[in-house]
């Protein structure tokens, strides 16, 4: 017998509240897989500021497709990441143009370890922030490449 028979066969033996206790809530599916949160994203920060949306050829789309395929994947596994798709690596404040790091935050998000994650090649550049558990809050997104102005 086909393993598919034989497992319907065995969850058919169980009583309705012993299948229904074998599926798995949405929140448990999801609970590893990266999210992102814009809570603290700072809109009103001169250099980085949001492009127009039909600047770059299509930017926002390329944000949010970019964005939506990392939600595929784990904090961990997008920190780890070495290819050149998924580029995500941590900030050391002295070798960027704002020393002073995320100075619009409180102290004790301040603390917290500062990533960038890259949004596809070059041209669209990166996003910066924190993680939470599984969860990235974004606090600026560079297009410009402007924490970073000599690898532009």
């Amino acid at each position: 017998m086909p393993k598919a028979q034989s497992f319907r066969g065995a969850i058919n033996k169980l009583s309705l509240a012993q299948q229904v206790s074998l599926i798995k809530k949405p929140e448990e599916i999801h609970q590893d897989l990266l999210s992102f949160s814009f809570k603290y994203l700072e809109l009103d920060n001169e250099k980085f500021e949001l492009p127009c949306p039909k600047a770059k050829g299509g930017y926002l789309q390329e944000f949010l497709q970019r964005t939506k395929g990392y939600c595929s994947m784990t904090a961990s596994e997008l920190q780890n990441s070495q290819g050149k798709t998924a580029r995500c690596h941590k900030l050391a404040w002295d070798d960027t143009s704002e020393s002073g790091g995320f100075s619009n935050l409180n102290e004790q998000l301040q603390q917290l370890t500062p990533w960038q994650i890259s949004i596809g090649t070059n041209n669209y550049g990166r996003v910066h922030g924190f993680f939470i558990d599984s969860t990235f809050y974004a606090v600026w997104i560079d297009h410009d490449h402007k924490l970073y102005p000599s690898k532009k």
